[in-house]
Order: structure tokens, then sequence, then C-alpha cells
């Protein structure tokens, strides 16, 4: 997919919405709807929303398809317009997406999704919710303090996509939410957020949603993979882990152990780009945090496993206070041995002039948003 033209720009609260530079302005700052405190989540509740449209629940429900054999899938999928499956397979890529998140994504691709609109928006997601291929649920989001909807696959979804697509479209199953704990949403949510702002970085070449390793050494799944051009032709490749301040830190202890085993083993190969058919250049674990506290704790705490395989952070509120390009951080050690986090801008990211000679387009539309 591509872009085109300057991308339109609207709000729901604090949180910009729209094209390019809906999440990052041109100095590379922007809030992400994902970015909470640690009391949000640890307060974190959902509630189901089984309403279409207009109509009250009994209706609702009524409408709702039900499957019974694999064919059923295929005349579902047949009365999908190409706008709808490309909802349909951004929700299933990752997992747990925010309305808001939605229409970033369209306008981020108008070129091919066309001109965003409210109406049409809720129309489509009100067709997936009654084929039965979407669950809708609400958050009352505490820093733009009104209640968002926000939707995952249904089980009859997760088959439908695997039906068509196969194994190819990797996919979390929907049932795994019923092992997570609600506030897991967040961490879905931000590597959305992180992969939206990418998506207006000049330098990106290349992304992923889905990477656990080899056949022969595995790998926890990482959500989001992605490349930036550096330089001229020089690249460097990201896989990416989200982070939620209530995190128990002995999960990212065993990654960082598998992960170091990983490295090593196809570094004696001679290889260091880990990632199939992304650019060649060196390749960085990375952990999405939301703040530089976050990262301090891992730090005091793994240090030492940190310090052992190439490793940055990407800290959210550093994208809100300072921009994208200085929002990486990496481990080094003082005079003294001990390990410290340290910010290693990627200078000029957001501005490369070899990548584009588009000319932005001046006009843009105000449009009302209004919720599914």
């Amino acid at each position: 997919m591509t872009t085109s033209g300057e991308k339109n720009k609207n709000s729901i609260g604090q949180v910009s919405l729209g094209d390019r530079n809906a999440l990052l302005n041109k100095d590379g700052k922007g809030q992400f709807i994902s970015l909470l405190r640690k009391q949000d989540e640890l307060s974190f509740t959902k509630e189901p929303c089984h309403y279409i449209g207009s109509n009250n629940l009994k209706a609702s429900l009524a409408k709702i398809k039900n499957y019974n054999i694999a064919s059923d899938y295929r005349r579902a999928f047949l009365e999908l317009n190409s706008v709808e499956i490309a909802y349909l397979s951004f929700i299933g890529r990752f997992a747990s997406v925010l309305y808001p998140q939605i229409i970033t994504e369209h306008r981020s691709f108008s070129d091919i999704f066309g001109p965003y609109q409210s109406r049409k928006t809720n129309h489509y997601l009100n067709h997936l919710c009654a084929l039965g291929l979407i669950e809708k649920y609400r958050y009352f989001h505490p820093i733009i303090e009104q209640k968002i909807n926000f939707y995952t696959l249904s089980g009859d979804g997760y088959r439908l996509l695997t039906y068509v697509y196969g194994p190819k479209l990797h996919l979390l199953h929907p049932n795994m939410f019923f092992k997570f704990k609600d506030g897991y949403h967040i961490r879905f949510w931000q590597i959305v957020d992180l992969y939206e702002a990418i998506n207006e970085i000049p330098g990106l070449a290349k992304y992923n949603t889905y990477f656990a390793g080899t056949s022969q050494l595995k790998l926890p799944m990482s959500p989001l993979q992605f490349s930036l051009e550096i330089a001229h032709n020089s690249f460097r490749n990201y896989i990416v882990y989200s982070m939620l301040q209530t995190d128990r830190l002995d999960y990212y202890q065993r990654l960082l152990i598998d992960y170091f085993q990983f490295q090593a083993a196809l570094s004696e190969q001679g290889n260091t780009n880990f990632l199939p058919d992304f650019p060649d250049g060196e390749t960085i674990l990375t952990f999405y945090v939301p703040t530089i506290a976050t990262a301090k704790r891992m730090v005091s705490a793994l240090g030492v496993a940190l310090s052992r395989v190439k490793f940055q952070f990407i800290v959210s509120i550093q994208i809100k206070n300072a921009g994208f390009d200085h929002a990486f951080y990496q481990i080094e050690e003082d005079e003294n041995g001990v390990k410290q986090l340290v910010n290693e801008p990627l200078l000029n990211i957001q501005n490369i002039a070899y990548y584009s000679e588009e000319q932005p387009n001046q006009e843009g539309d105000k449009l009302h948003e209004s919720q599914a």
C-alpha cells in the first residue's frame, strides 16, 4: 500500500486522527491514544456492545449471522466489499483495534480506501458485526474522557479469514482473550499506534505483524517488525514487543534468554539480518514502552540481560514530548560499570529529502467523527 497527498486531520478529544500527520506533526511529535497512566492499566474495564445501528438489543442479536458449514464463510466473504475486507483483516492482524485507529488506517491509505466518511465507516463496521465476524466493545478512555468503541475478531471472523487466506495470515484466536487480563487490550493498541506512526515515516522500508523465530529456534511471537532506511541504502530492522507499566518482568527475562540464544546461533552462521524478506541490515530487539520510568525499571532489573543483545527501547511518552526521532533509547555503561538508559536519536528520520518529491496538497476537508 502507498499513500499520496497531504492527509486530512481531525480529532477526538486530545488525540489526532487522520492521514499523514495524523499521529505525528512535522516535528515528529504526537500523542498516542494508547498512552495511558499506570492506574489506568490497573483499572481497565470493558463492556460488550451488541447493538447494531439503532436496533435494540434483541433485534441486534437477531441480526447476527450464524455459520454451520465452511462454505458459509465463502458466501459471507462474497458479501463484503473491499473496504470491509480491509477493515476485517486489519482488526485480525492487530487483534484489538480502537475505532479511532480504524479511522487513521483508512485515511492513511485513502488512495486505496477512498475518501473517509464516518457514515460509511459506521455502516461497514455494523455490517461486519451483523455478519458475526467482529466483536464490539466499549471503553471509557480516561484521557479523552469519553467512551470509545474497540473491536476484535469473533470466532467466526477468525475462521473466515483462515478459510480464505490460510495460515499465511497470522491471527490471534479470539479465545485467547479469555486467558488475558482485560488490560491486555492496551498492549495491542500500543502496537497499532506504533504501526500507524511508522507508516508516516519517510524512511519506512517494510513492516510485518508476525515473527516467532525459525523452525529450529523459536521465539515468543512479536506483533510488529519494521525496517527503517536510516541513511541512503542503509537499513535497520526492528523486532518489537510491547510492554505495559504493570507487567511482571519474568516474561521479559525469559524472552531475553531465548533471543540471546537465537541471535548467537544465527550470528555464528554469519547472519545479521534475522527477518526473512527484510532489507539487509542489523536487527535490533526493541521493547516499546509507555514511559521512561518503565524503561528504567527494566534496565535496573534486567540490565545485564539487555546488554547481551542488540537492543533498544522506543518510549511512547517521548514521541509526545520530543518526537519520534528522539524516542529511541539504548543501554550503556558509565565509568563505574553502571548500566544507564541513553537517548539514541535517529536524526532527520522525519525529513530525509531523497525519499520523496511529492508535494503535499494543502486542501483538506473538515469531517466530523462519530462512532459506530
